[in-house]
C-alpha cells in the first residue's frame, strides 16, 4: 500500500502516515496485549539489584574507591570481580578469551581481575529473578539474519551498527546516536596524524547498538529488541531523512521523555515481540519498579508509538512467528 501523499501546506510530519497501521482491529488488539503486559509487570517480584553506581560500589566494597572507579570505567555493569585464583576457589574458570580488568595493586603497579561473565561455567539466569534473562527455544541464525537486515542501509539512508562487546553481568546493552568528531582545522590528535576522512558535523540517520557478547542468543535477541524499542520510539533522537514515499518511515524526537517512560516503552516492545517468539523473559521484573515509582512519568507513555515501533522492528526479523498463546 503506497503512503498517502502529504499536502504542501500540511504541518503533519511524514511519520504520522505509516502504512503498517492501516488495520485498526490489529492495533487495538496489540494495545490490549500491551496493557495486559503492564498489568502483569505490577504483580512481578521486586528486583533485588538497582542499576545505579551506588549499588555497583556496594557490590565491590572490598575494593578501594579508585579501583571501584577503574572497574566501573572498564566493565560497566560488573556484578562481581576476582583474580584467577579467587574465581578458582569459587569453582569458576576464567574464559580463555576474557579481557582482564586492570586495577591498582597495593604496594605495586597493577593487578588483573575478571568479571563474573568472564568465567565458566555459565551461570543460568532465571527470568523470575533476573531482568535480563530470556529462556526458550531460539535459533542463533535468527539473530544473525536480523542483524544483517538491520545493518543493511535502507532506501532512506537509515544506518544502524550492531556490535557485541564483553560487558558486565548487570549491563545488557545500549543504543546511541553516532556523530562525526567535531574536528577543528588545526586540531592534531596524538598518535593518529591522518584523520582527513573524519569531517565535522552530524551524520544523520546513524545509530549504534551495543550488545553484551556474554549473553545467550535469546538474551541478546531480547536485549536488541529493547534497544531498538528505544530507537524506533524516538528516545535516541528523530529520523526523517530522504524520500517519505520509500518503504521506511521516520519518527519524531522523543528524547525529552522522562527516563521511566522511555524504559517502559522500550521494554514493552521487547516483551511483546519476545512473547510472540515463545521466549520467557525478565521483562515483568524489569518493568515493575518503573511502573510503581513514577506514576506521573508513566502518563507520558504512548502505546500507539510502541505499536509503531513493534511494526518497524518486525520487518527486520526473518519471519513472523504465530501469535502468542499466553492466557490473560
Amino acid at each position: 500500500m503506497p503512503a498517502p501523499s502529504l499536502p504542501q501546506s500540511s504541518p503533519v510530519p511524514p511519520w504520522e502516515f505509516e502504512p503498517q497501521l492501516a488495520c485498526p482491529a490489529r492495533d487495538a488488539n496489540r494495545e490490549t496485549q500491551l496493557r495486559e503486559l503492564m498489568g502483569l509487570a505490577l504483580t512481578a517480584p521486586t528486583p533485588d539489584a538497582v542499576l545505579e553506581f551506588s549499588a555497583f560500589a556496594s557490590r565491590l566494597k572490598r575494593l578501594g574507591p579508585y579501583n571501584i572507579m577503574m572497574v566501573y570505567a572498564q566493565r560497566p555493569g560488573a556484578l562481581a570481580v576476582g583474580s584467577r585464583r579467587e574465581w578458582a576457589l569459587a569453582g569458576q574458570t576464567v574464559r580463555p578469551d576474557a579481557l582482564p580488568i586492570l586495577i591498582l595493586r597495593p604496594n605495586g603497579p597493577i593487578a588483573q581481575v575478571f568479571e563474573l561473565e568472564d568465567t565458566l561455567p555459565v551461570q543460568e539466569k532465571d527470568p523470575r529473578r533476573n531482568a535480563f534473562a530470556a529462556t526458550g527455544e531460539f535459533k542463533p541464525e535468527t539473530l544473525n539474519a536480523m542483524v544483517r537486515n538491520l545493518t543493511t542501509p535502507t532506501k532512506r539512508s537509515l544506518k544502524l551498527e550492531v556490535t557485541f562487546a564483553s560487558l558486565g553481568s548487570d549491563y545488557a546493552g545500549w543504543v546511541s546516536q553516532q556523530t562525526s568528531l567535531p574536528l577543528e582545522p588545526d586540531l592534531v590528535i596524538q598518535g593518529q596524524p591522518g584523520l582527513d576522512a573524519l569531517t565535522p558535523g552530524h551524520l544523520k540517520g546513524h545509530w549504534r547498538v551495543m550488545i553484551n557478547s556474554r549473553l545467550t542468543p535469546a538474551e541478546q535477541f531480547s536485549t536488541l529488541l529493547h534497544e531498538l524499542g528505544h530507537l524506533f520510539c524516538g528516545h535516541a533522537g528523530a529520523f526523517d531523512q530522504g524520500n517519505p514515499q520509500a518503504e521506511e518511515y521516520g519518527w519524531p524526537d522523543r528524547s525529552h521523555l522522562p527516563h521511566s517512560a522511555r524504559e517502559v516503552e522500550a521494554e514493552l516492545v521487547a516483551w511483546h515481540i519476545s512473547e510472540r517468539w515463545g521466549l520467557v523473559t525478565g521483562s515483568a521484573l524489569y518493568l515493575r519498579p518503573y511502573l510503581e515509582a513514577a506514576a506521573d512519568e508513566i502518563r507520558c507513555i504512548d502505546l500507539d508509538r510502541v505499536i509503531r515501533a513493534i511494526a518497524k522492528i518486525e520487518r527486520f526479523i526473518p519471519r513472523v512467528p504465530p501469535s502468542s498463546k499466553r492466557k490473560s
